[in-house]
């Protein structure tokens, strides 16, 4: 696969580096661009359309070719630049090619019926596309202050900065005061602005900046400090039309490898499916019968409770059976209770059960770990609910939940499952621990996949209590072996494909 996040990356690095376009020699230096939006700064303030900012700062180079800020008292020092521009370029900041100083706060209720309201939810993290475009109704619609924007302006989302909620407005309206509205002066194309906060050292300067623990924020003052680079005015159409051909065809290759990785998820679900319907694997019709299949469930049931793995009422058993209606239903003891759906047709001599009396649920409490209580090295692993299959790792040896065969892991949140094969620390809440009876646990997590397939996507609620009320079935050992081999191969058939 074709990692176009750290192509995105590249575009947007070699044109901060005047790299991406030619440079022409004929283009007025960005040295006499910094002196127009400055007189046009000093003339807004004169009449009086802006007020002068008293952190203001301005970065330029000396006579002996070092870069200093001077500051609003006068004051200068000596500034390290992040690296060399070709010539005709300028190192600035934010602040001085922009009227970020300047918002204009509206109250809620003032807002005009019709216009757009942009809050933090409307804008996709990391892609900086607008997901749905909202307009006041009513003046009741919104309760606190606004900031108002015109066309042009670049809104930059203030809260929480690594989730990258950045956009170009393309008509005026009024945004939640936890986004910038950044209006940039006539020397400066704002969708170059824009490209250029999506660039890997803006990011990371951002935020290991931030102030607050649980809701990051990006101060102000800082923002209007960050250096940027400066082209030449005909430079800057250029390269934000060479970064806008170089992001076209990436969304292209995006879109081509979702679709490739949608197929193969079709592709292994249906592979799944087939092998849960006993049609993956040739039947012998010489295998032990269900009854001699259910004797041995039975039996290690009991040994576990006899070990005290099961309470007693862990060995009652729901047997299913077929009514002259052609409809199943669950028979306890004698009485035969309610129709059930299975969803599909089950081998005869499968073992049909509720999920939840094939598994030993593992309790997590004494195993688990605080997420800020995780680290990148250790010596125990740590496995949460994520798609990861190590989340990260801890010295806690108190904490380590010894393995002697491997478990099933299933994230009741995420829906996410996973088989662990080594001694690990939990990580999270909504993990849930699954020791298989009877089964392989690689079969028992084919089985939690394929009955996923009929469980409702609740979001981030909890899916365990549903899952375990899924009817699977369960084959011989041998039969079950076959399976895992066959399916293994299929899938890394198919993740060989999808690769390309």
């Amino acid at each position: 696969m074709i990692d176009t996040k750290a192509l995105r990356e590249k575009i947007l690095d070699l044109a901060m580096r005047g790299k991406l376009v030619p440079q022409d020699r004929n283009d007025e230096p960005a040295s006499e661009l910094l002196k127009r939006i400055k007189a046009e700064k000093e003339d807004l303030i004169k009449q009086k359309k802006i007020k002068r900012d008293k952190n203001e700062t301005e970065i330029f180079r000396g006579d002996d070719g070092l870069h200093y800020e001077k500051f609003a008292d006068g004051t200068v020092r000596e500034v390290e630049v992040p690296y060399e521009l070709p010539e005709g370029w300028e190192w600035t900041n934010i602040g001085s090619i922009s009227l970020i100083s300047s918002f204009e706060s509206t109250k809620g209720q003032e807002i005009p019926i019709g216009s757009w309201v942009v809050e933090l939810e409307d804008i996709e993290k990391e892609t900086g596309q607008l997901l749905k475009r909202t307009t006041a109704q009513s003046s009741n619609d919104y309760k606190s202050n606004k900031y108002r924007f015109n066309s042009g302006t670049v809104l930059y989302g203030k809260l929480r900065p690594y989730l990258q909620k950045v956009i170009l407005a393309d008509r005026k309206g009024f945004c939640t005061t936890e986004i910038f509205p950044v209006k940039l002066s006539s020397g400066f194309i704002p969708e170059l602005l824009y490209h250029l906060l999506f660039s890997k050292r803006i990011i990371e300067e951002i935020n290991t900046s931030t102030y607050g623990v649980n809701l990051p924020r990006v101060n102000p003052t800082f923002f209007k400090s960050l250096m940027i680079p400066l082209p030449p005015f005909q430079e800057q159409q250029r390269i934000i039309d060479e970064i806008n051909l170089g992001l076209v065809e990436l969304r292209n290759i995006d879109k081509n490898q979702s679709d490739l990785k949608s197929l193969a998820t079709q592709l292994k679900e249906k592979v799944l499916d087939v092998a849960m319907k006993g049609k993956l694997v040739p039947q012998d019709p010489n295998d032990e019968p269900v009854s001699v299949l259910l004797e041995k469930i039975r039996a290690e049931k009991q040994k576990l409770f006899e070990e005290g793995k099961l309470k007693k009422k862990d060995l009652e058993e729901i047997t299913v059976v077929k009514g002259d209606d052609n409809a199943y239903y669950g028979k306890e003891s004698t009485a035969v209770g309610k129709k059930i759906d299975l969803h599909y047709l089950r081998p005869n001599n499968w073992y049909t059960s509720r999920l939840k009396s094939m598994v030993i649920t593992i309790p997590t409490k004494r195993y688990q770990i605080k997420q800020s209580e995780i680290r990148t090295s250790g010596k125990f692993p740590v496995i949460s609910q994520s798609a990861n299959i190590i989340e990260g790792f801890s010295d806690r040896k108190d904490k380590v939940l010894q393995l002697h065969d491997s478990l099933v892991i299933f994230g009741d949140h995420t829906r996410n499952v996973k088989l662990v094969s080594e001694s690990f620390i939990v990580g999270a809440d909504g993990v849930k621990i699954l020791k298989a009876i009877y089964s392989n646990p690689e079969f028992l997590k084919l089985q939690l996949e394929h009955a996923l397939q009929y469980v409702k996507d609740r979001g981030y609620a909890r899916h365990y209590s549903y899952l375990e009320k899924e009817w699977i079935s369960t084959p011989n050992v041998t039969l079950q072996n076959q399976i895992i081999d066959k399916v293994s191969q299929i899938d890394e058939a198919v993740n060989s494909f999808s690769q390309y």
